[in-house]
Formats: structure tokens, C-alpha cells, sequence
């Protein structure tokens, strides 16, 4: 389509070979944008990018993470003594 409008100004060679260079970049971009998405939709992408401002730690949190922090003192404690 675009090479045709090309042929009815009349312009010259170079501009048509710049016109399929163009074409065929934006070829080339849009597969590589399906590319992309597809590898992230394989990772688990579903459509929003989850922020640090979207989570919050709730009381259940904190107790679990003290917990952890006292099994692996207890454990490494076990391990170099």
C-alpha cells in the first residue's frame, strides 16, 4: 500500500527503498513486542506491575518473620556449637 503511494507521486528510487526500510522496521518491532510479551506472560505476567506500595505487612507477618529469625539462630547456633 505504501509503495503504491510511493509510485503515484513519482518519487524517486531512494525514497522507496526508505519506505520498505521503514516497513520492514516496523515489522520487526511489533514481532519483537510479541516476543517479549509472550515471555512475559510465561513468567506469570497478567497485565499490572505489582508495586512495594501494594503489599503491607500485617501482624501475621511480623510473627512469622520473628519466628524464622529464631529458628535460624537456633539452628546455626546448633550447627557452631
Amino acid at each position: 500500500m505504501l509503495d503504491e503511494m510511493i509510485a503515484d507521486t513519482g518519487a524517486g528510487a531512494d525514497t522507496a527503498e526508505q519506505a520498505r526500510a521503514q516497513k520492514l522496521a516496523l515489522v520487526r518491532s511489533m514481532e519483537r513486542a510479541d516476543r517479549i510479551h509472550a515471555a512475559m506472560r510465561c513468567r506469570g505476567y497478567c497485565g499490572r506491575f505489582w508495586l512495594s506500595d501494594d503489599f503491607c505487612c500485617t501482624g501475621a507477618d511480623w510473627l512469622l518473620g520473628i519466628l524464622m529469625l529464631f529458628l535460624t539462630g537456633g539452628v546455626a547456633s546448633f550447627v557452631l556449637f
